[in-house]
């Protein structure tokens, strides 16, 4: 018997130069989400583009999570994003815009947090690494599809 792919949706609520935000929610789960600001979908600056994408699980020794029982390092991958490679779903805080001397953790990809609030006055997704574990953990490491939507 073939399962039905679990589907999350991401409303973002607010976009500046500080990032994209929104809200992520899952069965069973919710959080806040931060992306760069979007940049027509340039590689390393941009948000994703408003689309529907699957998300597979990878090995990442850079941005996995551990996985047990086999103790790989995991992480989320957003196969299908036009024109881009390499889109991840990882822990982080800030996502603004580097050439306007904001502060980032991401290169174009989307960072989960717990909360959204300010460090060091640069608007942030909060708590990111419990947040991504904890998602990672109810959609059971499983690969699923993703809808991007604004407001």
């Amino acid at each position: 018997m073939v399962s039905k792919m679990n589907r999350v949706l991401i409303k973002r609520f607010e976009t500046s130069d500080q990032g994209t935000f929104g809200k992520l929610y899952a069965p069973n789960f919710s959080c806040f989400i931060g992306e760069p600001p979007w940049r027509d979908n340039q590689t390393n600056v941009s948000c994703i583009p408003v689309d529907e994408y699957h998300v597979k699980l990878v090995k990442s020794s850079r941005f996995g999570i551990i996985k047990y029982p086999n103790a790989h390092k995991v992480v989320y991958w957003i196969s299908n994003v036009p024109n881009r490679t390499g889109v991840l779903q990882h822990s982080g805080n800030v996502c603004g815009d580097r050439s306007l001397g904001l502060k980032s953790h991401t290169y174009g990809c989307q960072l989960l947090g717990k909360s959204f609030g300010f460090i060091n006055g640069q608007k942030a997704v909060l708590n990111s690494g419990p947040t991504l574990r904890k998602f990672m953990e109810i959609m059971k490491y499983e690969n699923y599809i993703l809808e991007v939507k604004e407001g």
